[in-house]
């Protein structure tokens, strides 16, 4: 996709319309210090986190933007400034979905793709202590006598 593709010189001025189906298009409500998520991140749950927050940014049409699927466009181009601003939204909406000490030390990350890839490296571990904990618990969760099995069902996906 041409990120351009909206964009027409007339008489050698740059005019831009962006659409609302455009990844670069900010809605009035798209404010940079939304949390996109429920609960924020703490180091726990990498996993639910991060489909979360994934989930969140496809409902704005803005996952693109960690993906890399919408990279930034070269200095000189029309629609440099409107990714800007448009990937530093994303990256306010990724770092307030932390808790304030993980944010922190994610602030001078340069792009929000650089950012989601950061957070990748560092939480997405497989760690042997955190599967075993997993395993323990599922093995020992039970229903509960007046408990349906649509909330049995729940609390055992949710583990």
């Amino acid at each position: 996709m041409a990120i351009d593709s909206d964009y027409t010189v007339n008489s050698g001025v740059t005019t831009g319309v962006i659409g609302m189906q455009d990844p670069l298009y900010l809605a009035p409500g798209d404010i940079s210090g939304l949390n996109p998520v429920a609960s924020p991140f703490n180091d726990k749950h990498y996993l639910k986190w991060s489909r979360a927050v994934k989930m969140a940014l496809i409902s704005m049409n803005k996952v693109g933007f960690i993906t890399g699927k919408y990279p930034k466009p070269a200095e000189i181009a029309a629609t440099y400034q409107d990714w800007i601003k448009a990937d530093y939204n994303v990256m306010c909406w990724i770092l307030h979905s932390m808790i304030p000490e993980i944010s922190e030390s994610l602030l001078y990350v340069q792009s929000s793709k650089q950012l989601w890839d950061e957070i990748k490296d560092r939480y997405n571990q497989a760690n042997a202590p955190f599967l075993y904990q997993l395993r323990k618990d599922v093995m020992h969760t039970i229903q509960e006598n007046n408990q349906s099995v649509v909330n049995y069902f729940g609390k055992l996906t949710s583990v």
